[in-house]
């Protein structure tokens, strides 16, 4: 089902916004949602980070400890699966951090986003499934990226398997 939406935009900005589609032949209405997907995305996992917190302060980090890692079990399937998702977020994360030494969230997001260059990296909703691959929930992938002072480091407690299966990701 699909409903119409409309707004007020500055002149300025739609004329922009109408050159940019033009210049990347885009469709406006793909554009428009997948801002709004992941502006949804955003404030979620902003959401979610505040009462990951509150739980964690409140269980006296029992919630950390005890954590084991949903995606310890999925790691294997993903590693020998390249068009899944995640194998292509996990993809990207270990190139930029064997160029780069270290991977922040706009590199990683910019290297899922560059089909042309990166197209074994490309996710079209990168946004999105990198916020499920940051906390372990019931209908979430599973936690395998951590986010310290805008730098992705992989999750302490699933390193070992996913540094196991590694090889299968920098093919």
């Amino acid at each position: 089902m699909t409903n119409l939406f409309q707004c007020n935009v500055n002149d300025d900005i739609l004329e922009k916004f109408n050159l940019a589609l033009t210049i990347n032949k885009e469709e406006s209405k793909e554009v428009i949602e997948n801002f709004m997907i992941q502006y949804i995305t955003n404030s979620f996992s902003k959401t979610t980070h505040t009462y990951k917190s509150l739980l964690k302060e409140k269980s006296n980090n029992i919630f950390m400890d005890t954590d084991t890692g949903k995606a310890r079990g999925r790691i294997p399937k993903w590693a020998k699966n390249s068009h899944q998702i995640n194998h292509k977020i996990v993809r990207a994360f270990y190139k930029l951090e064997r160029q780069l030494g270290y991977v922040t969230v706009a590199d990683l997001e910019k290297k899922c986003s560059d089909i042309e260059n990166s197209p074994d990296t490309y996710v079209k909703t990168f946004a999105s499934n990198f916020a499920q691959m940051k906390f372990d929930g019931p209908k979430s992938h599973g936690k395998v990226f951590e986010v310290e002072n805008d730098k992705v480091v992989i999750w302490k407690n699933i390193k070992e398997t996913l540094e196991e299966y590694k090889e299968f990701f920098i093919r």
